[in-house]
């Protein structure tokens, strides 16, 4: 049954008796009733997130009416663990009750959604869309038709009870003492625990990672993407993406479920502890890109994530688009929609970005384990470092290796003195006139009557310092500038103040530290806390 969504006037009551109207058991209505779950689906788009929430917990309880399989389950997973609202949390649990292999990990996930519960819990009926209760009836709430799909997890899949067992000792997550009442009772009339069940203990949420790898080329033009960064500086997706592999997770700060936003970056700050635990700050990068460009301006950027443990310099940025949004969008393949420029609902979004900017991981709906986004950043590492060192040896044409040719020791031998040309030579205007003050200062212990040309050598001081100051600022390093107050310092005051040869040399050499302390390099190490 093909139903046009797009076409007008379509309230809910017309997407509810749609919903009722298509077969769980046909394939093609089926494939119609999961769409409707797909965030990016034209029946979303322009309405507020409590209609959205009904819309999706109303198409869940259809399809369940014919046994989950596959990725249909990983919606009802996805509302268990973030869903916060009673009908779309109940409707989850109904639905739960429809998956045709169950595994004992799904209680923790039922333990999640009535952890989420506590401070939002309330009758509904499941048998009405958005799920009103009659006033003045007994109808169940939300936290009933969890524990009802907890008591059936006890009484149909083995290795429930040691889930469960596990979850009340550790009180992760936090349950009320009438929740942990009722689990206990479910516990007490569910199956004994087999001792040697694979999925007895040491199993959770972590079960579901969405991790989806991606290795084909990018179908969409990244050129047109343009950001601004945390500090207002313009960034380009090929300048930054390009760079080396990158961890992104896509937010915005309005979002009120703590469970998706906040927590994501949150995470992203942990990651960026692991790739410095690993030694690795300085090879995989991260990014952090709001899906509400308007709203979240730089300094509204910087503060969210700053007090989310973020550390943020070239290599890890937080971002808004500028340019080039829906090419964004249809690149990252984006599960967002919107009502004017508000978000209505989106899912989890985590990704994996090679050197040339395409897609080489994907964690999306379940919130994903930090150990395992680093190993898949690795891992494109690990690829690239194989395909270097394969581009980096010939071949004879009867297919035997060769030696590396002339033309390859040759760039051997060149590589260490261009290499240290480009790292002593200045790169930009600012760093021009640092170096150029530092060549005046270098030259004036030749000249006659060096001590008496104190206006001259303060100008030339009071330049390089300039030059100094302003690289620190824009690569918040201040060992360069630190280094050359210390130099100005000796140089003026021993070398010149008090006619000391030693202290004037001495000053100018740690004025040239200063100077090749300070230069511009891509990346600065990341401090994280």
């Amino acid at each position: 049954m093909a139903i046009d969504l797009v076409a007008p006037p379509w309230t809910e009551q017309d997407f509810a008796r749609a919903v009722e109207a298509l077969d769980p058991h046909d394939a093609v209505d089926r494939a119609e009733l999961v769409s409707f779950l797909d965030e990016r689906h034209a029946v979303h788009r322009q309405r507020g997130a409590a209609a959205v929430g009904r819309m999706r917990g109303w198409t869940l309880l259809a399809l369940a009416k014919a046994p989950l399989r596959g990725d249909e389950v990983m919606f009802v997973l996805e509302e268990l663990q973030s869903g916060r609202t009673a009908y779309e949390l109940a409707c989850a649990a109904r639905a739960l009750r429809g998956v045709a292999s169950p595994t004992p990990a799904m209680a923790g996930l039922v333990l999640r959604a009535a952890s989420n519960l506590r401070a939002t819990d309330d009758h509904v009926d499941l048998t009405r869309y958005g799920g009103l209760a009659d006033d003045g009836t007994d109808a169940p709430t939300a936290m009933d038709a969890l524990m009802d799909t907890l008591a059936w997890l006890c009484t149909t899949v083995p290795g429930t009870a040691g889930v469960l067992a596990s979850a009340l000792r550790s009180d992760d997550p936090p349950l009320s003492p009438g929740q942990r009442d009722r689990v206990e009772r479910c516990l007490a009339h569910g199956l004994p625990e087999p001792q040697d069940h694979p999925l007895a203990c040491c199993t959770s949420d972590a079960d579901w990672s969405g991790l989806r790898r991606s290795c084909s080329e990018a179908s969409i033009s990244t050129d047109a993407i343009t950001f601004e960064d945390q500090d207002g500086n313009p960034v380009g997706y090929a300048n930054f993406f390009r760079g080396g592999p990158t961890v992104v997770v896509f937010f915005y700060t309005r979002c009120n479920n703590a469970g998706k936003c906040s927590l994501s970056v949150s995470k992203l700050a942990r990651i960026q502890r692991l790739l410095a635990d690993k030694g690795l700050a300085q090879v995989i990068q991260t990014a952090a890109i709001t899906y509400d460009p308007d709203y979240d301006l730089a300094p509204r950027l910087r503060g969210y994530a700053e007090s989310r443990g973020m550390c943020m310099d070239a290599r890890n940025r937080v971002m808004r688009t500028t340019a080039g949004a829906d090419e964004l969008h249809a690149h990252f393949q984006l599960g967002v929609n919107f009502i004017d420029s508000i978000v209505n609902r989106h899912r989890i979004e985590a990704f994996v970005v090679d050197a040339r900017g395409r897609i080489s991981a994907s964690f999306v709906r379940l919130q994903w384990n930090e150990e395992d986004v680093v190993a898949e950043a690795v891992a494109v590492v690990d690829r690239a470092a194989q395909a270097d060192s394969h581009e980096s040896v010939t071949h004879e044409p009867d297919g035997n290796t060769s030696t590396p040719t002339r033309r390859s020791r040759l760039q051997a031998w060149l590589a260490p003195p261009i290499y240290l040309g480009m790292a002593l030579l200045p790169k930009c205007p600012i760093c021009g006139a640092t170096y150029l003050s530092l060549s005046g200062i270098l030259a004036l212990p030749h000249l006659d009557g060096i001590y008496w040309m104190m206006p001259a050598l303060m100008v030339l001081t009071i330049v390089n310092l300039a030059g100094l100051g302003w690289l620190a600022r824009a690569t918040r390093d201040w060992r360069g500038l630190a280094l050359g107050w210390l130099g100005a310092t000796v140089t003026l005051g021993c070398g010149i103040a008090l006619e000391q040869p030693a202290g004037l040399y001495g000053g100018i050499a740690i004025s040239l530290i200063g100077c090749l302390a300070a230069r511009p390099r891509r990346g600065r190490p990341c401090t994280v806390r």
